[in-house]
């Protein structure tokens, strides 16, 4: 029950349409994992690097696809977990 109202919740914070200008999710049931792939012209582990350092978000990059392990956050921290991947994307562009 608890992984289906995080799963449910990822779900309703992804079809923002903000976060499509950055990265894409790739599809995913209600495991542990799921993946974003970033657009074209980012870079995964610089991205990496900006959410490990500023936003103490730890994710693993596999080529421009970021493996976030949601199992390991609350339904009420993913917004936060999208909004640091979505900052990070930003502050790579600005660069």
């Amino acid at each position: 029950m608890i992984m289906q109202a995080l799963y449910q919740a990822i779900k309703d914070i992804l079809v923002d349409d903000k976060y499509a200008a950055y990265f894409t999710a790739l599809p995913y049931n209600s495991g542990y994992f799921m993946c974003v792939k970033l657009k074209d012209g980012l870079d995964g582990e610089a991205i990496r690097e900006i959410l490990i350092k500023k936003y103490s978000i730890g994710i693993i990059n596999l080529n421009n696809v970021l493996r976030v392990a949601f199992a390991a956050i609350a339904a009420a921290d993913a917004q936060e977990l999208f909004e640091g991947i979505l900052a990070a994307c930003k502050g790579f562009e600005r660069r």
